[in-house]
């Protein structure tokens, strides 16, 4: 509060003319006010050709010139700093990065449908970036557009491919544990697994 305080007087000094003109006014009112009630003596009877208010309206007006003269130079300085932050944000790098699919198995689990994907995402933007979440979408041959559930592995998933031998991944082999933590260089690529649930297909009421 003490340096807002600080700031707004700064300011304010900005339009010094007005706050002088506002004291001085306010001096004259006063001034006016104690010699026409005698308290400062007894004095000739002088016909007063300014009202005392007149005095006072122009002390507030100018009190009121040098705030409004501080808030002027505080918003033209908020909006050159909302300008040089809005050209910076402009100017500055952004993320650049380049998906691959390799391959995609699926097969049925249950009631469910189990999906791996193999990919690689390569950074081909100005600096080191990293990919903080993965999405998984998939158009059907019926045009529709499915989201499965990426399934997050904690310890080793083993796999049996049909018509291939039984394969055991490790947490390490997937996408997210390659580029969430470890920014991807320059012109670098990492490549890794996705795997999903897809939704169980909805049961029709007869």
């Amino acid at each position: 509060m003490w340096q807002s305080l600080k700031e707004w007087a700064r300011a304010c000094g900005q339009g010094w003319w007005a706050v002088v003109s506002g004291l001085v006014s306010a001096m004259a009112g006063l001034l006016q006010d104690l010699v026409s009630s005698g308290v400062l003596g007894p004095v000739a009877q002088t016909n007063i050709i300014v009202p005392s208010w007149v005095w006072y309206l122009a002390a507030v007006l100018g009190l009121l010139s040098g705030s409004l003269v501080a808030f002027h130079r505080m918003r033209v300085e908020r909006d050159a700093a909302r300008s040089d932050l809005k050209e910076w944000q402009a100017r500055r790098p952004k993320p650049e990065l380049t998906g691959s699919v390799y391959g995609i198995i699926a097969g049925p689990e249950g009631e469910k449908t189990a999906i791996m994907v193999q990919l690689g995402v390569q950074n081909t933007g100005p600096m080191p970036s990293i990919v903080r979440k993965w999405g998984l979408s998939l158009k059907l041959p019926d045009g529709r557009w499915i989201a499965p559930t990426l399934h997050h592995l904690d310890r080793p998933m083993t796999f049996q491919i049909p018509g291939q031998k039984t394969k055991t991944y490790e947490p390490s082999s997937f996408i997210y544990e390659k580029t969430t933590t470890v920014p991807i260089e320059v012109g670098g690529q990492r490549a890794g697994l996705l795997f999903a649930w897809t939704p169980p297909p909805k049961k029709r009421h007869k």
